[in-house]
């Protein structure tokens, strides 16, 4: 277990030019510019049981050099949702834009990015994992993306639609403090595909002179200029005319994404709903009814006649029909609760691909989908349907808590990355489950760096995880566990705790472990300070001057760490610290040296 672990960290540490971190996301210009290649490629075999897509070359945008046939073997990566996302698209004929930099590949699908990495034997290229976070520089038709490279590569400016950036919070400088950030890095962490109705795209403008990351397009905005954001959805009330009369296009493909971009905009897209109807209705290719469908309820809510149409379009002949109606069911969220009675039926069909669809609907749709709780735990004994399952749960949350001993169970099995959702799913639970989920990301993450230990920081600290402070606090305990913990306590020490939280840190003060002692101090004097109380560093700096004398060095060095932190406020520690410039462990000593150098810097 622990070498497939490390063999993952080790292909995604090397694969990755830079890691995923939300906020260094690049745009699309910076995607373009760092690229060596930009090709567009055509599916033309696909292998469901090998999980293998091979591709035909149909254009190079940048670059000459691109072979004729490309071959990607397929991972599940840190969640089987990203391979399966993949194999799902993968029809013969769809199109694919990859961006080629060294031996590593970014290849969007449209609604979806995901990596490979150069295998030794070519023209394979080996998956190393999602990159849901691009989305953020590009989220639409992969036909108007190649349109957009080929501009951006003329020089000229275009305006690209991608994921609205939910972690940017006006009322805090662009931090990811606000829920909605906090949400959106949990997602990503946890490796769920950022679609539907909780994410919504936005129109940013894209050219070799746009800033390099999506979060400088954010930090502008905040000018109140606005340069580089255009305006929330695919279009506004001025777009809706064309795109209503693009509804009776001959070609179903060109319908099919003008009901697409309809649903996007809208509320200000209500004057097409009359149209949007009658295709829902009547059109006949099932596909663009369903579009059709899913786009008055995005616009109009209210609308008695959407969700029952895509609910018979889960009965289809079709299983194509029918996995676009759960997936679109699922785009609504609980919008679409009044489905979960029919989809819990679907999570049964006879094609793979539509019981997933539905699954994952039900994950969508959220704490609405608690009824579907027995038939999802029963979907955690599949292989599979376990992924999928365990990420329902957890997007269910605390109404979920009859699954916490099959969560449990999946965590203790050898399928690798339904034990990444599992540990994930029973954090978003919490209850006694949460305990279980912490301790798998802390074993899992290298406290050196890499994906394993960004994605546990994230899914850690996120709202969902209630319980996960007061377990990484006694995770210190674990010699294998505490370096993990301390980091990612230490690093994120800016996420509010409750009252609850802080009481609950403020009892193991007395411990007798002097390591939960020394966590403890810090995490409680954080918490206050953030609570907005009146904070006296006196308290805490005695506490860690304590925890200076102990027998545990591990204890001691994370003392005098702590101290420095709090630079002059911890003058008062200076004397304790000079005496731990003589400490028999020389970690000790280092970390004392550089706590004097930030109380005291000359």
């Amino acid at each position: 277990m622990k070498r497939v672990l490390s063999a993952m960290l080790i292909v995604l540490g090397a694969a990755t030019p830079s890691r995923a971190y939300i906020d260094s996301t690049p745009t699309l210009g910076k995607l373009i510019a760092d690229s060596n290649n930009v090709v567009v490629l055509r599916v033309d075999k696909v292998s469901r049981d090998k999980q293998a897509v091979i591709y035909a070359k149909v254009a190079d945008l940048k670059g000459k050099d691109w072979p004729e046939v490309v071959k990607h073997k397929l991972t599940d990566g840190f969640h089987p949702r990203h391979a399966r996302a993949v194999l799902d698209w993968a029809e013969p004929g769809a199109v694919a834009v990859c961006f080629r930099r060294g031996n590593v590949c970014q290849t969007c699908i449209g609604g979806f990015w995901y990596e490979t990495a150069a295998a030794a034997e070519a023209p394979w290229w080996t998956m190393t994992g999602g990159r849901p976070e691009l989305s953020y520089a590009y989220s639409g038709s992969t036909a108007k993306l190649r349109d957009h490279v080929t501009a951006i590569l003329d020089g000229k400016e275009v305006v690209v639609t991608a994921l609205k950036y939910a972690a940017f919070d006006p009322g805090q400088g662009a931090r990811k403090t606000s829920p909605e950030g906090w949400a959106t890095y949990e997602a990503v962490g946890s490796g769920r595909l950022m679609r539907g109705k909780d994410w919504p795209v936005w129109r940013i403008k894209a050219s070799l002179k746009t800033p390099a990351i999506t979060m400088h397009l954010v930090q502008d905005s905040l000018s109140g200029h606005s340069r580089f954001i255009v305006g929330d959805g695919p279009g506004g009330a001025e777009d809706v005319p064309a795109l209503a009369k693009a509804l009776k296009h001959e070609d179903a493909s060109v319908r099919i994404e003008a009901a697409g971009d309809l649903g996007l905009i809208g509320v200000p897209a209500a004057a097409a709903v009359p149209a949007l109807l009658r295709l829902s209705e009547k059109d006949p290719d099932p596909l663009a009814r369903v579009a059709a469908a899913k786009a008055v309820a995005l616009i109009d809510p209210k609308n008695e006649a959407a969700v029952p149409r895509l609910v018979a379009a889960l009965k289809d002949k079709a299983g194509a029909v029918r996995k676009r109606a759960a997936v679109s069911l699922g785009d609504l969220g609980p919008g679409a609760k009044a489905a979960v009675p029919d989809l819990v039926k679907a999570a049964q069909d006879a094609d793979p691909a539509v019981g997933w669809a539905s699954i994952d609907a039900l994950g969508q749709i959220g704490p609405d989908a608690d009824a579907a709780v027995p038939a999802l735990i029963e979907a955690l004994k599949e292989t599979g349907t376990r992924g999928a399952a365990a990420d329902a749960l957890g997007q269910i949350g605390p109404k979920a808590q009859a699954a916490i001993p099959a969560l449990e169970e999946v965590l203790k099995g050898d399928d690798v990355t339904a034990r990444w959702a599992a540990a994930a799913a029973l954090l978003r639970v919490g209850g006694s489950g949460a305990r279980a989920g912490v301790r798998f990301f802390l074993k899992t993450a290298d406290p050196n760096g890499g994906k394993a230990l960004y994605d546990a920081e994230n899914i850690l600290v996120g709202p969902a995880a209630k319980e996960a402070r007061r377990e990484m606090i006694d995770a210190v305990r674990d010699p294998a566990l505490r370096d993990t913990a301390v980091r990612i306590i230490r690093d994120k020490n800016f996420v509010p705790l409750t009252k609850e939280q802080i009481a609950e840190a403020s009892k193991l003060l007395e411990d007798s472990d002097p390591g939960v002692r020394c966590v403890a101090a810090w995490v409680v004097h954080c918490g206050r300070r953030q609570a907005g109380e009146n904070v006296d560093y006196r308290e805490v700096v005695a506490a860690l001057k304590e925890t200076l004398k102990v027998a545990d060095p591990w204890a001691r060095r994370q003392s005098a760490r702590f101290l420095g932190s709090f630079g002059p406020y911890a003058k008062d520690a200076v004397p304790a610290l000079s005496a731990a410039l003589d400490d028999k462990d020389e970690d000790v000593r280092r970390a004392a040296a550089d706590a004097l150098k930030s109380i005291r810097p000359k």
